[in-house]
Formats: structure tokens, C-alpha cells, sequence
């Protein structure tokens, strides 16, 4: 591991790992890639090491979008266990 910039491994069982991944095409090219709602997630989920500033952020940013699937939103936060928070956090802002 590189001194800088500072870097820490996660591990994720593939039971939360696959979930959220779509894939896209750029030219030729297909990637794998996250969806918006697993970012969500993510800021929930670790509130407590990337600051509830950062959470509070992320949720704003995602409802603000006209693409937003409340629903599929909450189906993750079902899978990955943060249905509660997140649920909280929706009440307060919408």
C-alpha cells in the first residue's frame, strides 16, 4: 500500500456486494457501476465515520433528482439493513 493518499480496505460479502451494481455501455466499452441508491445507502450505513454532514448531504442530493425511485431506495435500505434510519430521514425531509 502506497504511504499517501491514505487508504483503507473494505471487505463486503457478495450477499451486499451485488446489490445495486447495473451495468452501462460508453462506446464499446461496458462497465459496472453502482447505482445512485446504493450511495445512499452507503452514507447512512457509515454516517458515524464520513460525518452526518456528508449523510445529510448525499440523501438532499438524491432527492432533489427527477429520476429519484423512492421506492427502489427503500427496497435497498430493506437489503442492507439501514430500512429504519432511512425511513426516518424521509419523514423528516419530504
Amino acid at each position: 500500500m502506497p504511504d499517501y493518499p491514505p487508504i483503507r480496505l473494505y471487505y463486503w460479502s457478495k450477499k451486499y456486494w451485488h446489490i445495486g451494481i447495473t451495468e452501462v455501455t460508453i462506446g464499446e466499452t461496458r462497465l459496472k457501476i453502482y447505482e445512485k441508491k446504493k450511495a445512499v445507502w452507503y452514507a447512512i450505513r457509515f454516517r458515524n465515520k464520513i460525518g452526518r454532514d456528508v449523510e445529510k448531504e448525499v440523501l438532499k442530493n438524491y432527492l432533489k433528482e427527477k429520476g429519484r425511485d423512492i421506492e427502489r431506495l427503500l427496497h435497498f435500505a430493506r437489503l442492507l439493513r439501514v430500512e429504519g434510519q432511512l425511513g426516518l430521514y424521509l419523514r423528516i425531509l419530504l
